[in-house]
């Protein structure tokens, strides 16, 4: 579902001295949509040779594995979850996002937390850090674990954002390094000194980062297929008796935001702790998966989701072809452009399959062929199918009949 009021033609050209503080934050907004828009068309097309970047061809296989159905070209899509990062971005450091922001849902916590700690666990969705505001308003004792990467890129400004903001002087705020090898301890130190630890769960990091598939995650359900979350964070909260509060952000329009909180999830303690921290893992995605289908393109994860994704499942799915019938070889042939894209690298073209996430490296005699096969003669096709290259084209299904293209 695409809200019409989230198009850039939605917000105002305003004068700075004369706009409310509204006008003032769209304006903001939509300086940031067009920066948004050229760095989505520098991805799509790229010098030289005009093809895409390796990024752009990931988001849109994410897109076509796990949203197959949902209505958005590549670019638009695209263009569309780099406006919505970046938003989440800005949203960081407008006081009025927050006041933009309904928060609904159980808020009971609250009576509480300050002597009993909770494990807030939420997703990048939408203006997923206004829960930073929420939590040190209300003066919440709190500890985010984030990547190395983010914590070496942006710790500096969480602190700074906290330190020039009087409303925050009430609330603590933390930051640990998700893939130090003592997070374990660390993360109960903090709960056993009553402060609370916000996870942004599909983030998938942790020691060893996000291209991790061992026996720390579970192969859960998502959306059309199936990915590897992490399961510490359910096993920490049943080791500790944390109650867990599951939350989700996300916008209705360009100056209305929600953040909505789940009932708490108590650990029980009758159930095998593997046992509770797979179940509660299932359970904490199945309640991001309807605002993600209902809105796609706030959800950052289509940007790295590979990094998780069940790519071995995905590649039992889509075998190698047998070798093609003769009657398949009369007529003309065509790149596969709906499952495969091309894309520039320093040791030269790359074939990359959107189905199976694998990257064929290609000489620059084969990339110019492919781009250019619809405008060549049927007799340079039938030459093409009796190279020695073209079995393994075929059966990757690289080349396809031109009638069957879809």
């Amino acid at each position: 579902m695409k809200t019409a009021a989230l198009t850039p033609s939605a917000l105002p050209d305003v004068e700075p001295d004369t706009a409310t503080p509204r006008e003032a934050y769209l304006a903001r907004v939509a300086a940031m949509t067009a920066r948004s828009r050229e760095q989505a068309d520098g991805a799509r097309s790229q010098a030289p040779g005009g093809l895409p970047s390796h990024n752009y061809l990931l988001c849109s296989a994410n897109r076509r594995n796990y949203l197959p159905d949902y209505p958005s070209t590549d670019a638009a899509f695209y263009e569309h979850v780099l406006r919505h990062r970046d938003w989440a971005s800005l949203d960081e450091g407008e006081d009025l996002a927050y006041f933009l922001t309904r928060f609904t849902g159980d808020t009971s916590f609250l009576a509480d937390v300050h002597q009993r700690p909770r494990v807030f666990c939420t997703f990048h969705l939408g203006s997923y850090r206004v829960i930073h505001h929420f939590l040190l308003r209300h003066q919440v004792r709190f500890t985010l674990v984030v990547d190395r990467a983010t914590l070496e890129q942006q710790g500096e400004k969480f602190e700074q954002l906290r330190a020039q903001n009087p409303a925050f002087q009430g609330g603590e705020f933390r930051l640990l390094d998700a893939e130090s090898p003592s997070i374990g301890r660390q993360m109960m130190r903090e709960v056993k000194a009553g402060r609370s630890l916000l996870f942004y769960l599909d983030g998938n990091t942790g020691v060893g980062g996000m291209h991790r598939q061992d026996d720390k995650l579970a192969l859960i359900p998502f959306l059309h297929g199936r990915i590897y979350a992490r399961k510490g964070i359910a096993f920490l909260a049943h080791l500790t008796g944390t109650p867990i509060v599951p939350l989700v952000s996300f916008r209705h329009s360009a100056d209305e935001l929600e953040t909505h909180f789940f009932p708490a999830i108590e650990p029980d303690q009758a159930l095998p702790r593997e046992q509770f921290a797979v179940d509660t893992t299932r359970h904490l995605f199945g309640l991001l998966e309807p605002t993600v289908r209902r809105y796609p393109e706030q959800w950052e994860g289509w940007l790295y989701m590979h990094h998780f994704a069940d790519v071995h499942g995905l590649r039992e799915q889509h075998p190698p072809l047998p070798s093609p019938a003769p009657e398949e070889l009369t007529g003309p042939l065509a790149f596969h452009t709906a499952r495969y894209g091309l894309f520039a690298h320093a040791e030269g073209p790359q074939l990359f399959d959107r189905l199976t996430y694998q990257t064929f490296g290609i000489s620059d005699k084969l990339a110019t062929l492919l781009q250019q096969l619809d405008s060549l003669p049927l007799e340079v096709h039938q030459r093409l199918a009796m190279a020695p290259l073209f079995r393994d084209l075929w059966s990757r299904q690289v080349l396809i009949p031109a009638a069957r293209r879809s």
